[in-house]
Parts: C-alpha cells; sequence; structure tokens
C-alpha cells in the first residue's frame, strides 16, 4: 500500500522510542492520531494522561493496563477507550 491515505503498521509513520522496551510507529492525521504500539515482555510504561480521548486494541499477547488507578487485565483481542486526562500506564508480562 502507498500514497497519502494508505499505510503498512510495520512500515511508515514517524518511530518513537516510548520507555523501554516500548516502541511505536505514530501515524498523525488532522484530527486523529494512530500509534501502533509494540510492548515486549517484561517492559513498563509508565503512567501519564493525554488532553485527547485515545482507544486501544490488544493485537497479541497479555498485559496489565493500569487505567484510572485500576488495574486491567488485557489479552489479544480486547480493546479499550481512555476518556481525556485520564491516567493510564501498564506493563508487559512475560509473553508476547
Amino acid at each position: 500500500m502507498s500514497g497519502k491515505w494508505f499505510h503498512n503498521m510495520r512500515r511508515g509513520g514517524i518511530p518513537r522510542l516510548l520507555a523501554k522496551g516500548i516502541r511505536a510507529r505514530i501515524f498523525p492525521g488532522t484530527h486523529l492520531m494512530l500509534s501502533v504500539v509494540d510492548l515486549q515482555p517484561w517492559s513498563e510504561s509508565p503512567v501519564h494522561s493525554h488532553m485527547n480521548e485515545q482507544w486501544g486494541v490488544c493485537l497479541e499477547g497479555k498485559w496489565v493496563r493500569i487505567q484510572g488507578g485500576r488495574e486491567h487485565r488485557v489479552k489479544a483481542g480486547d480493546f479499550w477507550q481512555t476518556p481525556p486526562h485520564v491516567p493510564h500506564g501498564g506493563r508487559t508480562l512475560g509473553v508476547r
């Protein structure tokens, strides 16, 4: 796929290292941004917040999502919504 409106989540975008063991590819738009995030086993995303709403989906593996002060076990196929300004982060388990 190529062109302005078509992308591949494994190539392109803006590569970023978010934390040790956590890499992302950012695909910004005018009103929305897609982040494709790869979390290695035993990595941790510090709790933080954003001014915008976010949605996420777990494509493979398992991890613990911390959101609004609560821990949620997440596995492949699960997805979630994070309202604006809600603190969130997480940690991966020893599986991919």
